[in-house]
């Protein structure tokens, strides 16, 4: 009886001296890539991880009258930038002419665009249509397309003075659109890209 109880305690103390070796070998080898490879890793991994955001204007809320027709609404747009510097150099030239016959921009604006050093807002408020074209022509980077909102009145000046308008920033100055400005102002929100390539994580709209 006695031999079978040593034999039991001889196993519980291998067994345990082994989960001790494990768990001195797992902290072991944490301390080395925290203290000794971190720099290492961190180098290899941020060119695949880093990432920023921009913050985009939130859609303002619509002015219905009494029947629920709109009339004031904000309309989808693309902001669209461009930085040759990032853009392919043998095809530089050919894509910003494409962007340019999409967009609608003169000879001298292109001319400005390839002399750039850094990213050129080249339109504020492009379709959805115009977006599709510039997807459709697959540039993989130096191009980035941000949705943006735009102010549409569909009346026209019909009650203008009493709906009123809003600024360069989606902002009410007069009329309804400034009387109810906290109720109609959009939140802001971001989207998030890859540092590297500049393009976003996530399509579709914006990540609040």
């Amino acid at each position: 009886m006695k031999n079978k109880e040593e034999i039991f305690i001889k196993r519980v103390t291998v067994i345990f001296l082994i989960f001790i070796l494990l768990f001195v070998s797992i902290f072991l080898r944490l301390v080395f890539l925290q203290v000794v490879k971190r720099e290492s890793l961190i180098s290899e991994l941020n060119p695949q991880f880093d990432f920023g955001y921009k913050v985009v204007e939130g859609k303002r809320g619509e002015i219905l009258d009494c029947n629920n027709v709109p009339l004031a609404l904000d309309q989808v747009t693309f902001q669209l930038d461009v930085n040759p510097i990032k853009l392919n150099s043998r095809d530089k030239e050919k894509i910003v002419k494409n962007l340019a016959k999409i967009v609608g921009i003169s000879q001298k604006e292109v001319d400005s665009i390839l002399k750039a050093t850094q990213y050129e807002m080249v339109s504020a408020s492009l379709s959805l249509e115009q977006k599709k074209e510039i997807d459709e022509l697959e540039i993989s980077d130096g191009v980035t397309l941000t949705q943006t909102y735009k102010r549409n009145y569909p009346l026209s000046n019909l009650l203008a003075s009493v709906i009123g308008f809003v600024g360069v920033d989606n902002t009410g100055l007069s009329g309804v659109e400034y009387g109810f400005n906290s109720n109609l102002l959009g939140n802001k929100g971001r989207v998030f890209y890859n540092i590297n390539t500049e393009k976003p994580m996530t399509p579709g709209e914006p990540s609040y």
